[in-house]
């Protein structure tokens, strides 16, 4: 029926320029978009060349199974054909297991030089994906996890856990949400915008080295507070900091510290006469909101050599609002 469409003149889909159609393909469930190849020879097989994949799980498939084969078999018609943006989507899952294949998918996401890729993992119950493959991209701009597990990918530099993206060049934007992140060290050259929410950090404080950062938020985040390398390009931050992110383990309540002056937890790390574990990297933000649960000792979980005041210390921030939460009890 669509060839004698095209024959008679009257399939103006199909005229359209080959850019529009790519682009209507794109906005259909991928299952679709593959099912156009039906329709007529100029629409066979041009599901391929669409710029955008977006896998969803549960949403069109009855099971797991059959969307997993359904991906594997999709992946092996399409090729290796060029990609910008990539999207796994499986948060109905009832397990995370029940989706083996996801660092697979991942994986051939980077092959096909993806730019932006997001994976949503978020199942019903307590479990994540464990990313596994590496992340190793000359194309690669920007990064959104959710219910994602990091530790098997971190590699292990100078006997400590890292998240070292100096593989992806290019990365400007990493977005971080209810991920388990028990790493020593997250790092990147590149990286312009960091977002890490509701997430797992490590027991012992982990690391942030961004120096060409720009925008950065923390908030909702289990573990310790984390420490900040130097931020000289920091235009705005939002840092939240829950009741437990004063101080270290060694301590409880937590909010006090151990009064061991090395310890890095409690105290940070040595900065020209104080030590500091978030006010190094955050003292350049022109616009710094800063939210502290009431029985965090915020100047202690940002700065403490006993000489010195937070207040006094320089900060370049026009718009500077530090306060404490205020606590909502319930019977």
């Amino acid at each position: 029926m669509a060839d004698r469409a095209a024959a008679s003149g009257d399939d103006r889909i199909s005229a359209l320029p080959l850019d529009v159609r790519l682009r209507l393909l794109s906005m259909l469930p991928v299952e679709d978009a593959v099912r156009s190849s039906e329709l007529s020879r100029e629409w066979r097989g041009l599901w391929k060349k669409m710029p955008k994949l977006r896998l969803v799980g549960l949403e069109r498939f009855e099971t797991a199974e059959g969307f997993n084969k359904f991906v594997n078999h999709l992946i092996v018609l399409r090729g290796h054909l060029p990609l910008d943006k990539f999207k796994i989507d499986v948060r109905e899952s009832e397990t995370a297991e029940r989706y083996p294949y996801v660092n697979l998918w991942i994986q051939y996401a980077l092959i096909c030089k993806v730019r932006v890729l997001n994976v949503f993992c978020k199942a019903v119950v307590d479990d994540c994906i464990q990313l596994t493959v590496p992340l190793v991209s000359e194309r690669l701009t920007t990064l959104n996890f959710t219910d994602v597990d990091f530790e098997k990918w971190s590699a292990l530099v100078d006997s400590k856990l890292s998240l070292d993206f100096s593989g992806c060049p290019l990365l400007k934007s990493l977005s971080m949400y209810q991920c388990t992140i028990y790493v020593d060290k997250i790092s990147s050259k590149s990286l312009k915008q960091l977002l890490i929410s509701f997430s797992s950090l490590s027991h012992s404080r982990t690391w942030i080295s961004a120096p060409s950062l720009v925008s950065l938020e923390l908030s909702h985040l289990c573990g310790q507070a984390p420490v900040l390398e130097s931020m000289p390009f920091l235009q705005s931050a939002f840092i939240r900091l829950n009741e437990d992110q004063g101080s270290c383990d060694v301590m409880y309540p937590p909010v006090q510290k151990c009064g061991d002056q090395s310890c890095e937890c409690c105290y940070g790390y040595h900065l020209s006469g104080y030590q500091s574990v978030l006010l190094n990297g955050l003292s350049n933000a022109t616009h710094l909101e800063l939210i502290a649960h009431p029985e965090v000792d915020v100047p202690s979980a940002m700065e403490d050599d006993g000489n010195h005041d937070p207040v006094e210390q320089t900060f370049a921030c026009a718009h500077l609002k530090v306060e404490a939460q205020p606590v909502t009890l319930t019977s």
